[in-house]
């Protein structure tokens, strides 16, 4: 089996520049078109208020013309106003709900497979999908007049786009060598392209949603791939179990090759960072005891450790080895019996 490292890009750094550039901009702009159209609609009905106990109050003495107009003297000016706080309020909602959708839809296309439907998508189409969100997002920009620091932000978010791409090209191409070296038939080849690495990266973007019924349906939908895969009357269905576990471990290997940021370091690095901040210095000796214990010692709940996911084989009892390597310490040195003190 051949090992292949995961890709990664900069999808965080790009949507913290976007919720930044439109989302708090747009949160203060609904809640003071909210505001205001509540104050336009208290003054409306308080002056409602005020028609309806003047008008049950009002002397009779005075001509019914004049009582009339008195009344209703504000009531077209504040109407007016309700509406035009109504209409303002609506169309922030709009261009907030809008720019959450194109930001949504930035992180929910960014994949190798189609999340819907489950089949490849090559990096020209990725790239035709992003381009739609930021245009979006730049269209509300203009509609909702936010200052230029906004804008900046935006077109920040937006240079990352070509390595976003480029990282969707990569993935492919990697793919495409591993397929080559499987030596399987063109048909065997496709399915576990397009179908059996599907299913697992789908399953695991179900491992990372937030929402149960989005996680529900990529896992049935990940399940329906794989069964469609491994259906006896297919070709990969009607090769030899042994071959067939192989290609699966393969296809696995391979759905993990994309990454969508840099959390499979972080955990690593965040646990030397925080041993450096409190030994003020990792010796070279030291970083090198880490790694081997990172990758030879620590495991997972199925009991693998990281060197045998990565190499495909189980590692030797790295204990057992350096009992075999490692000298035995030397006896301490007999201590001084001390003379006694007048």
């Amino acid at each position: 089996m051949v090992a292949i490292e995961p890709v990664s890009n900069f999808l965080i750094l790009e949507a913290y520049e976007l919720s930044t550039a439109t989302s708090l901009a747009l949160n203060r702009q609904e809640q003071k078109a909210k505001e205001d159209y509540e104050v336009a609609i208290a003054a409306h009905q308080g002056n409602l208020a005020k028609r309806n106990a003047f008008d049950a109050t009002w002397p009779c003495t005075i001509p019914e013309l004049e009582r009339e107009k008195a009344l209703t003297q504000n009531a077209p000016e504040l109407e007016k106003k309700c509406r035009e706080t109504k209409v303002r309020f609506e169309a922030t909602t709009d261009c907030k709900q809008r720019a959450r959708e194109a930001r949504c839809g930035i992180a929910n296309d960014y994949h190798p497979f189609d999340l819907k439907t489950g089949k490849p998508i090559e990096s020209s189409d990725v790239q035709n999908r992003l381009n739609e969100h930021f245009k979006t997002l730049h269209t509300i920009a203009d509609e909702a007049k936010l200052s230029q620091g906004s804008h900046d932000r935006i077109a920040k978010a937006e240079r990352v786009l070509p390595s976003m791409i480029a990282t969707i090209a990569f993935f492919w191409c990697t793919i495409k060598l591993f397929a080559e070296r499987l030596g399987c038939s063109e048909e065997v080849t496709r399915i576990w392209r397009d179908e059996l690495i599907a299913s697992y990266y789908i399953a695991r973007v179900a491992q990372r949603q937030q929402k149960a019924d989005e996680a529900k349906r990529l896992k049935e939908l990940s399940k329906s791939i794989l069964a469609r895969a491994r259906s006896p009357d297919r070709p990969f269905g009607q090769l030899p179990e042994s071959l067939r576990i192989t290609l699966e471990q393969q296809a696995q290997q391979a759905a993990d090759v994309f990454q969508r940021s840099s959390s499979c370091v972080e955990g690593r690095n965040g646990q030397l960072s925080l041993r450096h901040h409190g030994l003020r210095e990792l010796t070279t000796s030291k970083l090198k005891a880490l790694r081997t214990i990172h990758n030879y010692v620590i495991q997972r709940e199925d009991g693998t450790t990281a060197a045998e996911r990565f190499f495909g084989i189980k590692p030797r009892d790295l204990f057992g080895w350096l009992l075999e390597h490692l000298p035995m310490p030397s006896r301490p040195r007999k201590r001084r019996n001390q003379p006694d003190l007048i």
